[in-house]
């Protein structure tokens, strides 16, 4: 009777630990597509995004913009009217729309705000993801 109990016990504990593996290797299989898709939405929304060393001559005026003070490619965070944080590649004077973060603007703190209207400068790939990181949902 007890070697009955003991074996159905060791066959749930077993069970149990199947599942908790298939779980975990599911959510990493999960992370690492996810992780690819936005790397590649990124890639692909525009051929003539700056290279990594783009900030080499744009200076971000404290993260505000500033078309004077920029003089290489780089992206631009702006908060819209319509709740919405536009995300733009600019070069050369030229503003190329690329997409939209939906925001709850009124939950934004007041700092954020204020900066995100005016527009935040990002100089790198890196820094627009990490910005759509924070911001995305």
């Amino acid at each position: 009777m007890i070697k009955k109990i003991f074996k159905n016990i060791l066959i749930g504990v077993s069970v149990l630990c199947f599942a908790a593996c298939i779980g975990v290797l599911s959510f990493a299989i999960t992370q690492n597509i996810i992780a690819n898709t936005s790397n590649e939405a990124v890639e692909t929304t525009n051929n003539t995004q700056p290279s990594d060393d783009a900030d080499a001559g744009a200076t971000a005026n404290g993260g505000k913009a500033d078309a004077n003070s920029q003089t290489s490619s780089y992206y631009l965070a702006k908060l819209e009217n319509d709740g919405a944080i536009n995300i733009y590649y600019c070069s050369a004077g030229a503003r190329e729309y690329l997409r939209s973060i939906k925001v709850y603007a009124p939950g934004l703190p007041t700092a954020d705000k204020a900066a995100l209207t005016e527009g935040v400068v990002l100089n790198t790939k890196e820094e627009l993801l990490s910005f759509e990181e924070d911001y995305g949902s």
